[in-house]
């Protein structure tokens, strides 16, 4: 499957945002204050560290401002998150980081005046590029780390499938309530089905991300399942093994760990 399209944890709160905003800003204010990069040691303006240590907060607004938009966009994806999104939100917000920084290092950092692109271009190229390997990884293993998927059951459900292979002509017709799950293997996805006369499976040539696009309605648990979770019966496991076991007879599959955690709140959820 396309793994750009696989769906990831994504951190809602905006009480985490402002952690990860503090720890990426303060981490960028101590690199400038202790390793002292580009002549730093010669920087003695007055309330020198105290200005220094207040890059924290371009990187910070930077981080909140975006905030908004990537929740519009999440919430529009149905509470969804793709590492495509991901990639393009650790562009942008690299992007905001960068641009907040350089104009608070040259209005507060060195107290100057006539701020300009030329001005702009020269930090964009010469001053930025030494943090970005540092702060881009870091940012997205704090949200990986803060983050969490959310399994929205309030979408509204198509009754009738149509399943389509690369081929045009290779179709597998179905009802929602019929739908079990779906497997990658290789160049195929099998479809199991629970008919009324029994379960029945089907291969169709296609990635488990396309088929995943025709039924928005099912949860991707795994990098290689896609599933009803109408048969969700219960989730099992510890940190080097996590199952869903369904409530028909079938197989159980191994779930990502942050799936793991989702349909745990769901089932707790829904026991209440």
């Amino acid at each position: 499957m396309n793994r750009f399209n696989r769906p990831i944890a994504f951190t809602v709160s905006w009480k985490k945002i402002i952690w990860i905003g503090l720890i990426i800003g303060a981490l960028l204010a101590g690199i400038v204050i202790f390793l002292k990069p580009y002549g730093g040691e010669d920087y003695d303006m007055p309330y020198g560290t105290w200005r220094l240590a207040g890059y924290i907060f371009p990187v910070l607004a930077a981080l909140l401002l975006l905030h908004p938009a990537e929740m519009s966009l999440y919430k529009r994806q149905n509470k969804r998150w793709y590492i495509l999104n991901e990639l393009f939100y650790l562009f942008i917000s690299s992007w905001l980081c960068i641009s907040f920084s350089s104009i608070y290092n040259f209005y507060v950092v060195n107290d100057l005046s006539g701020y300009n692109l030329s001005t702009y271009l020269d930090f964009l190229w010469i001053f930025a590029p030494p943090y970005l390997p540092i702060i881009v990884p870091l940012l997205a293993l704090l949200r990986a780390n803060y983050g969490s998927i959310v399994i929205d059951q309030s979408a509204p459900k198509e009754s009738s499938l149509v399943l389509e292979g690369e081929n045009k002509s290779e179709k597998i017709e179905l009802e929602w309530k019929e739908f079990v799950m779906a497997q990658a293997q290789q160049n195929y996805v099998r479809v199991l089905i629970n008919r009324t006369d029994g379960l029945e499976e089907q291969l169709i040539r296609s990635s488990l991300s396309r088929i995943a696009a025709q039924v928005p309605q099912a949860v991707q648990v795994h990098r290689s399942y896609l599933v009803n979770l109408d048969y969700l019966e219960r989730v099992q496991g510890n940190a080097r093994k996590r199952e869903m076991t369904f409530n028909i007879s079938v197989e159980p599959i191994p779930v990502s760990p942050k799936y793991f955690e989702a349909l745990g709140s769901l089932l707790s959820d829904s026991s209440r």
